[in-house]
């Protein structure tokens, strides 16, 4: 994003819409002003394997408003440093708006703004169904953390705790490297809690 067009909106290093049986493999995204490696709207089974980024904007690897996405064994570091604000809500190493059905396994996040995040916000109903954060599946990654959040979810005020408690997430078997262990690295059910 040389130009500096406003990365919310279309900017970074990659943008994937509409595609099905996508595979995003073997790539290094760094560097750009917007997210990575980015599938926003309607992208139907999805695979983003053994990837690297870092230095990006917003997230490293960002699923937005997609459906069955399986994000695994990548390599995700100093990514989601958004100078608009330091929550889920700004970026994260990996990061996932109202997309159901994710999987996110075998990864290695280090030193991001925030590690693995969800977020909930109102944006409809796509070609396979409504866009929300259900069934999503974090699990045996690595993530390294200094500050910030190292995994958990957001939502917008007009859902209610049903993300939590009904919807299906789950985060499970990772492991944290902590600078500051007993500090509240987890964001769930609308606050925050500690790892350990």
């Amino acid at each position: 994003n040389y130009a500096g067009y406003w990365y919310g909106w279309e900017a970074g290093g990659s943008k994937f819409v509409a595609c099905y049986n996508l595979k995003i493999q073997y790539n290094y995204a760094f560097h750009n002003r917007g997210p990575g490696l980015w599938t926003d709207i309607n992208n139907d089974y999805v695979l983003i394997e053994s990837n690297r980024t870092d230095h990006n904007i917003s997230a490293g690897i960002f699923v937005e408003i997609s459906y069955h996405v399986t994000v695994r064994s990548n390599y995700v570091a100093y990514d989601g440093y958004d100078s608009r604000g330091t929550s889920i809500w700004w970026g994260a190493g990996i990061l996932v708006s109202s997309s159901p059905y994710v999987q996110i396994y075998g990864n290695t996040v280090k030193y991001c703004m925030n590690g693995i995040g969800g977020m909930q916000v109102n944006r409809g109903t796509g070609a396979y169904g409504p866009y929300l954060i259900q069934n999503l599946s974090v699990h045996d990654n690595a993530i390294t953390q200094a500050n910030g959040t190292a995994e958990g979810i957001v939502k917008a005020s007009n859902y209610d705790n049903s993300v939590y408690t009904s919807w299906n997430n789950h985060f499970q078997n990772d492991t944290y490297s902590l600078s500051y262990p007993t500090n509240n690295y987890f964001y769930w059910l609308g606050a925050y809690h500690p790892l350990v």
